[in-house]
């Protein structure tokens, strides 16, 4: 999100706040938006009160959230949910059975009651719909998109690099994931989808996967 806040150019003669935690690091966007720090730790109260309040406060023309819309608001409220893996997860607790109970109640209502939800792709658009009976006509996809920081290297820099020697990638066509293994990122069944086209197409493509500390060990574990 701090990417979205990079590229967002605020239209002339518009002003913008962003409400941040009170702790939050936002020294990079005070010449952009008018930054207003919540009063509460509480998420629950941040969301569903505070932000109603700032919503009157600052008489808002449109206000835009993540994953929850607060129970009064006087203003259109635009929602992004990235999308709703935990309502397909086969362990819905996933170890954490407060964030699941928190999911399974806030977003739901946020799909119903936000004016427009904004989602990443059309698998999650049609997701969002079916599951909580919505229009798709309210959802809005926006991709996602690398950061500029990313860019084509030269083959000197890449030479140099080495990465395919240095991490035994070899010089075939791989395909890169970068994640780690929460439920949400859908690893293992990258992994397995990954093993069916292998053993259909017979291709010498590899499956690159980039992500934490723990990853290798887990999936180690589940594929040893």
């Amino acid at each position: 999100y701090r990417g979205i806040l990079d590229a967002l150019k605020p239209d002339k003669g518009d002003v913008y706040y962003l409400f941040v935690e009170k702790d939050a690091d936002i020294s990079r966007y005070r010449g952009k938006f008018k930054v207003v720090p919540f009063k509460s730790n509480n998420a629950f109260t941040r969301n569903f009160f505070e932000l109603t309040s700032f919503c009157y406060k600052y008489d808002l023309d449109v206000l835009h959230t993540l994953h929850y819309v607060p129970f009064n608001s006087p203003c259109p409220v635009v929602c992004t949910i990235n999308d709703i893996s935990f309502e397909h997860e086969k362990n819905k607790t996933n170890g954490n059975k407060i964030e699941y109970l928190k999911n399974k109640l806030m977003t739901p209502y946020c799909a119903k009651h936000a004016d427009k939800v904004v989602t990443v792709s059309n698998i999650s658009r049609r997701d969002i719909a079916n599951t909580y009976d919505v229009s798709q006509k309210k959802i809005e996809v926006v991709g996602n998109a690398v950061s500029s920081e990313f860019r084509i290297m030269d083959d000197d820099e890449l030479d140099e690099l080495d990465v395919r020697g240095k991490y035994d990638i070899g010089y075939s066509p791989f395909l890169l994931c970068v994640g780690d293994t929460r439920s949400e990122k859908n690893i293992l069944r990258l992994i397995d989808a990954y093993i069916m086209y292998k053993d259909r197409w017979d291709t010498n493509i590899r499956l690159v996967i980039v992500g934490n500390d723990d990853l290798y060990d887990d999936l180690y574990e589940e594929y040893s």
